[in-house]
């Protein structure tokens, strides 16, 4: 029964509604606000991060949060360089590239 609740839940979420018997509005859109504005604490004493970039389609180093115009075959997107968990990756924002 538990199980069902908590989908339950997810789905009410990903729809953008407040669960049945909560209180408040839709949560996962400050989920996103507060993913977005994440940043990470700065390391410990004597540790650094290790050094996380993208690589574009000419194998130019592009920082984490900097936006890039790719090319994916014959066609053009606008992607984001972001870091999830531990992993680097290109978060698609746009099909071609108007301004980048």
């Amino acid at each position: 029964m538990l199980r069902i609740s908590v989908a339950a839940t997810l789905i009410a979420l990903a729809a953008g509604s407040a669960p049945a018997g909560t209180a408040g509005g839709p949560l996962w859109r400050d989920a996103v606000r507060l993913a977005a504005d994440w940043q990470r604490p700065p390391a410990k004493e004597g540790y650094s991060y290790p050094d996380c970039y993208c690589t574009d389609s000419d194998g130019r180093r592009v920082e984490v949060g900097q936006i890039a115009c790719l090319q994916i075959g014959s066609r053009l997107v606008t992607s984001r360089c972001e870091q999830a968990r531990n992993l680097v990756i290109w978060r698609h924002q746009e099909e071609g590239c108007p301004g980048v």
